[in-house]
């Protein structure tokens, strides 16, 4: 049995909004801006959906965006590079493996800072100086929005009295909706309970996908990611099949238990989910044997022809096909201290392609 029914199928609302005496919806729900123009909206959460929504409605009225977290803002596309394929490379997946929390935080902010800026600097509150703390979201124009008053941003709820509204500074605001992007409760029915004591209310399984106590059975989706999620969910896929089908030999159960009693983030990055999945397929793509492909396998784009090169399923146009997806992906320039990093990252021989290719 695989669990493929999907994570995002049953809305959060917070407690405490039935006493607003005005339209309540979940993002799930939301109907697009025109039906809002001339109203005065609030959105509640500065996750995706939170300032994609409230960026969307800023064309059409003014907008509070109220969450409780301050968070970083990058961009979708900068200087015509895709975020997806900005922030999550190969390279940067080794820097969370190898670099401590604390380096690897200061090495994201600052990186996040020097590409989106400070969103104090455009009027919003200022993110905790642990990026891991504040957390990241993504939206082009809602920086911009807010500088522009377009978007007036307010901390938590703190009290809601008919149509007003009272956040935890003591601010308030009179608002004719509230548009809740306050996430998802995990809705999975169909499992028996059985199924739930071994998994526990969080699934507690191995690399998001398998469980020792559970075999014949594998998970497919029941995460919240960072970047893009069709590409996990094929490697999800691919690692089942192929371990049940003994392409691949199974986790080693101890592994597996450690693993699951080990701390998970509430988000998984994508380079970093993907990375491991690849490693337990065996499809990870060996980086020397195309010296022509080792810097667009480190710094470029995850496209998933690179899961074809090498180990089960490889095919035998995936360079090709890996090559063409990359000519149409623009990439932001490789800083030559992260060539330099390869080096402590054990992979001189990587480095040293790289330098040669940098020289001629």
């Amino acid at each position: 049995m695989i669990v493929a029914s999907g994570r995002f199928r049953k809305p959060r609302i917070p407690p405490g909004l039935h006493a607003f005496d005005g339209d309540v919806i979940h993002a799930f729900d939301y109907p697009g801006a025109e039906p809002y123009r001339d109203r005065r909206p609030l959105v509640y959460g500065n996750g995706i959906s939170g300032l994609e929504i409230a960026s969307d409605l800023a064309a059409v009225t003014a907008v509070v965006s109220a969450f409780r977290k301050p968070r970083y803002v990058i961009q979708k596309v900068v200087d015509g590079v895709s975020s997806d394929w900005q922030w999550y490379t190969a390279f940067g997946a080794l820097e969370r493996r190898l670099l401590s929390r604390e380096a690897l935080s200061r090495k994201l902010r600052d990186r996040v800072l020097r590409v989106a800026g400070n969103p104090a600097a455009f009027g919003a509150p200022e993110p905790h100086g642990d990026i891991f703390t504040a957390g990241l979201s993504l939206c082009q124009d809602y920086l911009a929005q807010v500088a522009d008053r377009s978007i007036v941003c307010r901390p938590a709820i703190a009290a809601i009295n008919g149509r007003a509204v009272t956040f935890i500074d003591g601010s308030t605001a009179t608002v004719d909706a509230i548009v809740c992007a306050t996430g998802y409760d995990g809705d999975i029915p169909y499992l028996d309970d059985a199924v739930w004591a071994v998994l526990g209310p969080d699934l507690a399984l191995y690399q998001r996908t398998l469980h020792p106590d559970l075999p014949g059975f594998g998970v497919i989706g029941q995460f919240l990611a960072q970047g893009p999620y069709l590409p996990l969910l094929e490697l999800q896929a691919r690692w089942i099949v192929a371990t049940w089908a003994g392409e691949v030999s199974p986790p080693d159960e101890a592994h597996m238990r450690a693993t699951i009693a080990e701390p998970r983030p509430p988000l998984d990055a994508h380079n970093a989910l993907a990375t491991t999945l690849a490693d337990e397929l065996g499809v990870a793509p060996d980086l020397l044997t195309r010296p022509e492909l080792t810097d667009a396998l480190l710094f470029g784009p995850l496209l998933p022809p690179r899961y074809r090169l090498d180990g089960p399923g490889a095919l035998p146009d995936a360079a090709e096909r890996f090559a063409a997806q990359l000519a149409a992906s623009p990439r932001a320039p490789v800083e030559p201290a992260d060539i330099d990093a390869l080096r402590g990252f054990g992979l001189a021989q990587a480095a040293d392609i790289l330098s040669r290719s940098a020289l001629v």
